[in-house]
């Protein structure tokens, strides 16, 4: 019985360690399941920030697309509410998406396409009488109830004179540079753009009945038209500079200028068709142009707002998003550093790049269709639309170019060297070809030749324009005032060199205008990739950025002088170990000649009348002596016959290579006398 009670009992000893194993097991695997539903959570919250992500990447870069996808992903989850969701989530949810605003399509593209319109609209307003004026001052022959007529010019002006009106746009053109950038700097570009449009698009309703009225009254609207359109390209840079974000700048910068080849590509032929083909010949060009410029005004007004802070609809991530790189966005007072900006250099390459293309721009701009008809003998009508040709390749070679550069920056080049050398490309290539197009064998060869030239200066606007933005971003539009006045000079300069080199309307006056062309081309080249900068200018910091560049570049110094100074410790402290290590090798050299001589003395002065105790001491010191001379430790051991057998020794200049030059000659001379010594006291006992 008792065997039995002690097996029971060893039996419940073993049964409990069992189950407090299976307890623990069971705890584990408890710990191991929340662990695995916790990363599950983490994971899921992960995937929707990644979603999320996508989604606000999506929607700046693609927005068409973003807004497919929206609608879709909402019709699905629409259908998948069932029953059991509750009433109070989904109001909640309709009331969070009442007060977030609704991503859509992004505002800052908006302003860009609408700055796009008013510059094609401008360029219409400007470009028209180009045409206009061939019908104004040639005769030229319609077609009446089956008969073909020749009607008579409407004005008899000279060469001269269709010279002065076509550059009297410039003369108004070049007054409000200045003024216009500083006033969109003060008052923002937004008002100043859309009244100077509004006003210029009421002149040119009005021109053919000044024209018909009198010739100098012409002249005088066109200088005013020249003063109110003149403001558009810096109110242009003044709104940029607060909408587009620094990695998107050269191309919403390109898109946006790229509106003036393409108003030039519908302007020229259309005015053209209305000159022969309207109701009231050429005045319909007129008409036309100033009515599509008071549509664009009045829309303007409606759905453009001057900054992303004060635009209603703006979603919050595409608000964040400009913001970033652009900064607060406030009219100020502050006082324009008017010395800083004429006397800054990289300011001066802008100045020289816009007057050398303008240059180019006019000549092809106003003179071409004079070349195509008395030269190349086109007809009118097919003298705008030819001379449109090379604009609309410049159309899409603009915003092209202005993604490339985007693209070079973003892989390491420097802002300086990317638009150095977009703009190195565009004149000389245009360069090339505007000279080709006076020595073409044919007019089909000569529009080609022209297609090119003018086609490629699209990207010339990325390396020169948005340079000003890179500079001096808080005032790129009072800046891009004063380099347009110099920019405006072409303008009326052209048309007057023009007429009077091309008096007699031959092919070798033509040609000695598109060398002219050449030579000013290569010398904006050459100026503008000496002088351009890339960085932003002391002068156009604000005060928070000065202290923060003076902060770096004292962080810099201070490093710098922290590195020279543990340099020169660290050539103090080699000096040092250098003269130390000196020292201890002269002090031991010293040491090893005073303790030579003093054993040879010893020696020496020993009586030999002494024991044998004094004469083992004499041996015993002439071994010593020999380990301090450097010498080997020969051991020299006596046989049992009284003789004595010598071991090898090293030479004393061995042990004082050792010593780092601790023997000398003297200490040589020393030892062998030691040797002897020895010898002769063996020798006595």
């Amino acid at each position: 019985m008792d065997n039995k009670l002690l097996q029971q009992q060893h039996r419940l000893t073993n049964h409990k360690p069992q189950q407090q194993q299976q307890q623990q097991q069971q705890q584990q695997q408890q710990q191991q399941q929340q662990q695995q539903q916790q990363q599950q959570q983490q994971q899921q919250q992960q995937q929707q920030q990644q979603q999320q992500q996508q989604q606000q990447q999506q929607q700046q870069q693609d927005p068409l697309k973003y807004i497919l996808k929206l609608s879709v992903t909402d019709k699905k989850d629409n259908s998948a509410m069932t029953e059991e969701t509750k009433p109070e989530d989904t109001e909640a949810s309709k009331n969070e998406k009442t007060t977030k605003s609704k991503p859509g399509f992004p505002k800052r593209y908006v302003i860009v396409i609408m700055l796009f319109l008013g510059l094609a609209t401008q360029y219409a307003l400007r470009v028209n009488i180009n045409i206009a004026i061939t019908a104004m001052c040639n005769n030229h022959t319609v077609k009446e109830n089956g008969f073909t007529i020749t009607k008579p010019a409407e004005f008899s002006w000279s060469s001269k004179l269709q010279g002065t009106i076509l550059g009297s746009f410039f003369y108004g053109y070049i007054v409000l540079q200045i003024p216009g950038g500083y006033l969109a700097y003060r008052f923002g570009g937004t008002k100043v753009f859309g009244m100077s449009l509004l006003i210029g698009s009421l002149l040119t309703l009005l021109t053919p009945f000044v024209a018909r009225t009198s010739v100098a009254a012409l002249i005088a609207l066109r200088v005013l038209e020249g003063v109110f359109l003149g403001v558009l390209f810096p109110c242009n840079h003044d709104i940029l500079r607060k909408w587009a974000p620094a990695s998107e700048k050269a191309r919403l910068f390109a898109i946006t200028v790229a509106g003036c080849p393409v108003g030039t590509i519908i302007t020229m032929p259309l005015s053209g068709l209305l000159t022969k083909y309207g109701p009231d010949g050429w005045a319909s060009a007129f008409y036309c142009f100033g009515g599509i410029g008071l549509c664009w005004s009045f829309i303007w007004m409606l759905i453009v707002h001057p900054t992303p802070e004060d635009h209603p609809t703006i979603s919050d991530e595409e608000k964040e998003y400009i913001l970033k790189d652009t900064g607060k966005n406030k009219t100020t007072n502050e006082k324009v550093p008017w010395c800083s900006i004429i006397t800054s250099l990289p300011v001066w390459a802008v100045i020289i790049a816009n007057f050398c293309v303008d240059w180019g721009l006019y000549t092809i701009l106003i003179c071409i269709p004079k070349y195509f008809v008395e030269i190349l003998k086109f007809d009118i009508a097919k003298t705008g639309f030819v001379a449109s040709l090379p604009y609309l390749v410049k159309a899409f070679v603009g915003p092209t170019g202005g993604l490339i550069v985007d693209l070079m920056i973003k892989n390491g080049m420097s802002v300086r060297n990317a638009r150095r050398l977009i703009f190195t490309i565009g004149c000389t290539v245009a360069a090339i070809f505007v000279l080709a197009v006076g020595y073409s064998p044919n007019p089909i060869m000569g529009v080609a030749f022209l297609c090119i030239g003018v086609g490629i200066t699209g990207v010339n606007a990325t390396g020169y324009a948005v340079n000003l933005l890179d500079i001096a971003p808080r005032f790129a539009g009072v800046i891009m005032g004063i380099t347009n006045v110099f920019g405006s000079l072409p303008g009326f300069l052209s048309p007057q060199i023009v007429g009077i080199i091309t008096v007699n309307k031959t092919v070798s006056e033509w040609r000695t205008v598109f060398w002219i062309t050449f030579l000013v081309y290569l010398f904006g080249v050459v100026a503008f990739g000496a002088l351009v900068s890339g960085d932003k200018q002391k002068w156009a910091m604000t005060p928070e950025e000065v202290e923060a560049l003076k902060k770096d570049e004292g962080k810099e110094k201070d490093g710098k002088e922290k590195d020279g100074k543990e340099e020169e410790n660290d050539k103090e402290e080699e000096e040092k170990e250098v003269e130390t290590h000196g020292e201890e090798n002269k002090d031991e050299g010293q040491d090893g000649v005073k303790g030579d001589s003093e054993d040879t003395s010893g020696s020496k002065e020993e009586p030999e009348s002494k024991g044998e105790t004094e004469e083992t001491k004499t041996a015993e010191n002439g071994e010593t002596k020999g380990e301090d001379d450097g010498e080997t430790k020969g051991e020299d051991t006596k046989g049992e016959d009284g003789e004595e057998t010598k071991g090898e020794d090293t030479k004393g200049e061995e042990g004082g290579e050792t010593k780092d030059g601790g023997a000398t000659e003297q200490q040589q001379d020393e030892g062998t006398k030691d040797g002897q010594n020895g010898e002769d006291s063996a020798a006595k006992e």
